[in-house]
């Protein structure tokens, strides 16, 4: 069980880098000229959330490495309370159906996703697929990831990475709720009232 846990850690970290930030940043770059990573003109609380980002995603990439290749540093000190087996079981799943939304939710994006607040480069409202159901499937869906790497690999130090992503994920989209409120205007404040922020 605990070879197929660290199975589904490992690619849903290696996919999730590979398919939804890098190939999807290429090919916004490739389709628009415009850099989906980068943030720009932004506030200081905003310039503070990206280096929170950037800080969580070593951490996360620590308890990755740390729980597949067995050094046992950040994640040996496991909660004894918590039945790991059903857990991880439960965890895996929710990798796997997090991995679909966020992919799924990209591609109903199309060159619209970005990574962080683009104040330069205006999008296009989407109101499709998923965003029928929450104003936030892709953030929703990396909270719930968090979560799940928590149930597999049960300790304190998963437990504060997904803390720690969660508030921080939570403070971003209160932030592009204020953005996408000054540049859509009526239409993104109709939109709010039909659809929930998560779910």
């Amino acid at each position: 069980m605990e070879l197929f846990s660290k199975t589904v850690l490992f690619s849903y970290f290696f996919l999730f880098l590979v398919m939804a930030l890098l190939w999807r940043s290429y090919s916004i770059y490739k389709k628009t000229g415009i850099n989906a990573l980068t943030q720009s003109n932004q506030d200081s609380f905003l310039k503070f959330l990206a280096i929170v980002f950037k800080i969580h995603l070593i951490m996360v990439l620590g308890l990755v490495g740390d729980y597949v290749f067995d050094y046992n540093v950040l994640t040996g000190n496991r909660f004894d309370f918590v039945p790991i087996r059903f857990t991880a079981s439960i965890g895996s799943l929710l990798l796997f159906l997090c991995f679909i939304t966020i992919i799924t939710a990209q591609n109903h994006m199309k060159t619209s996703w970005r990574i962080e607040i683009d104040t330069r480069s205006a999008t296009r409202l989407i109101e499709t697929g998923f965003f029928r159901f929450s104003r936030n499937p892709i953030f929703l869906a990396l909270r719930l990831s968090y979560f799940a790497m928590f149930l597999i690999v049960p300790c304190p130090y998963s437990l504060l990475t997904f803390l720690i992503g969660d508030l921080a994920f939570q403070a971003q989209v209160r932030q592009e709720e204020q953005h996408l409120s000054n540049a859509h205007g009526a239409i993104y404040l109709h939109y709010c009232s039909r659809v929930p922020r998560w779910l």
